[in-house]
């Protein structure tokens, strides 16, 4: 697969669930995983669209923050 194919996806992929970056970051890390060739094409395009790192930990605290700014009418703080 060549770049221009692996961003077309990529960006397919930022937009799911209605650009849920939670969604996105799964999505991006499975991808990454099958093809480590575009790993940094994809850590580019996701600080390029959602304005964060992708980062491949699942700690709470990570979790936590993302659902805060997704849903920022609900308290995550406990």
């Amino acid at each position: 697969m060549g770049t221009k194919d692996a961003e077309k996806i990529l960006r397919i992929m930022a937009e799911a669930d209605g650009s849920c970056e939670m969604c996105a970051r799964e999505l991006f890390i499975r991808f990454i995983n099958e093809y480590p060739q575009h790993e940094e094409l994809g850590k580019k395009l996701f600080f390029e669209i959602f304005g964060a790192e992708l980062c491949q930990n699942d700690d709470k605290e990570h979790r936590r923050h993302v659902a805060q700014g997704t849903f920022p009418m609900y308290d995550f703080s406990g």
